[in-house]
């Protein structure tokens, strides 16, 4: 009886085989594509300028509803449940990202970033300092929001770093410095107007800084007038948010490259899933 029901079944054939799968290995990629377009994306840190929060080297989750998902290339978002708030690490395209065209764009996108044929670093990952109607200033690498000081504690100090308790966060900078060693240690939201008039732009340009070091203005299209009013009156303006990373004095952040435009926000980083001996949530 056995015998005959082995033979009564159909065998597939290498064709039928094949196909099915195809089918398999495309439902997986058309599951995976949508759950890293809308709920869930892993990034790996390129650099330490969030030490010791999270390593060059780290892995981590981010959630992209929290703050609205944001489709890639096309540049659309939908309203999320929160607004980024003081002290959140977020993922968020680079403001001085220029698009090297829709078909590399797309490429990466496809492939997970696997071939990844974009030249321009795309995503950063820092945490958010300064909110809408915030003014920030640093005044000797001491940090001070809307005027008042932000009291920190010495943690330790190594010799080279100074490791000190912020807020709800630890940051490190440098235990010795020198005042001509091109880190921002003083700064203010008006300081950021030069990023933003095209004279000041021009003329950094002619002095020879690119203008891809530059925020790229298409993602503040319509908006130039109102932000430079809010930056000259020392505010960040609504919509926008500052960024800054917890490695301090080697972090390329918004005292560089300007403002991080809401629309331009990915999502919120809540989760180390790499190296294993630091899986956890981050603060």
């Amino acid at each position: 009886m056995s015998g005959k029901k082995s033979e009564g079944k159909k065998r597939k054939t290498f064709k039928e085989a094949v196909i099915e799968n195809l089918r398999v290995l495309g439902e997986a990629y058309l599951i995976a594509f949508v759950i890293r377009l809308l709920l869930l994306e892993a990034f790996a840190i390129p650099t330490g300028s969030m030490i010791p929060t999270i390593m060059e080297g780290d892995r981590i989750i981010v959630i992209k509803p929290t703050y609205g998902i944001n489709f890639p290339i096309i540049n659309v978002k939908l309203p999320g449940f929160y607004e980024p708030q003081r002290g959140d690490i977020v993922v968020f395209k680079n403001p001085s990202y220029r698009s090297p065209g829709i078909v590399r764009e797309l490429i990466t996108l496809l492939t997970f970033s696997v071939i990844n044929v974009d030249n321009e670093p795309k995503y950063f990952v820092k945490r958010i300092i300064g909110v809408p109607g915030d003014t920030i200033e640093l005044k000797d690498n001491e940090l001070y929001i809307n005027g008042q000081k932000v009291e920190r504690k010495l943690l330790r100090d190594d010799g080279y770093w100074k490791y000190y308790k912020e807020m709800d966060w630890v940051i490190r900078v440098k235990s010795k410095y020198f005042p001509d060693d091109g880190i921002i240690r003083n700064f203010s939201i008006s300081n950021l107007i030069i990023l933003y008039d095209n004279t000041y732009r021009s003329m950094m340009m002619s002095y020879g800084i690119p203008e891809r070091a530059l925020p790229n203005l298409e993602y503040f299209k319509g908006d130039l007038e109102r932000i430079k009013a809010s930056i000259l009156s020392n505010k960040i303006p609504e919509g926008y948010y500052l960024a800054m990373g917890d490695n301090r004095d080697e972090s390329s952040d918004s005292r560089y490259w300007g403002l991080v435009p809401e629309k331009l926000v990915i999502g919120k980083g809540v989760f180390r899933f790499w190296p294993l001996n630091k899986v956890g949530v981050i603060r």
